[in-house]
């Protein structure tokens, strides 16, 4: 039902793209927005899209006369669309930083080290590494040897 509507009312494209350029939307939107109105006025989405494009108001449907015993409806009151207003945002400027220059400290020359200290430090530094890694790992693997260890008899 909606397809056969939707093909009944569908408008001219060159309406659409002027109503859509003079309302700053998107041609899909101006077209389906066409369509309801239409529908809501009583009148065609052409109609609705050239009253769109230049600026006009949609005319309304011609009331009819209401039936003997009906109480008459008041027609939809039909919105103008206000024109499309630009927003301005203030523009903020930030002060320039100073330019800060970079000054590199002098290096400090290095006092060489004899090759003697060096295999020493090493040598210590890998002892005690081995030492602490050795004690560690010997706590760790007792809580599971420990359980398992076979108790031999005294002879």
């Amino acid at each position: 039902m909606w397809v056969w509507r939707w093909l009944k009312c569908r408008p001219v494209s060159d309406l659409v793209d002027s109503a859509a350029a003079a309302l700053g939307i998107p041609a899909s939107l101006a077209e389906r927005s066409a369509a309801a109105r239409a529908e809501v006025a009583g009148t065609s989405a052409d109609d609705v899209l050239a009253a769109w494009g230049g600026g006009t108001s949609v005319a309304a449907a011609p009331a009819t006369e209401p039936a003997a015993g009906e109480t008459p409806t008041p027609a939809p009151a039909v919105e103008q669309t206000p024109a499309a207003v630009a927003v301005m945002e203030p523009v903020i400027e930030l002060p320039l930083a100073e330019e800060v220059v970079f000054e590199e400290e002098p290096e400090e020359p290095l006092e060489p080290v004899s090759l003697g200290t060096r295999i020493g430090t090493a040598v210590k530094v890998g002892a005690w590494t081995g030492a602490g890694l050795g004690f560690v790992a010997f706590f760790i693997f007792t809580a599971y040897w420990a359980p398992r260890a076979a108790v031999l008899p005294d002879v």
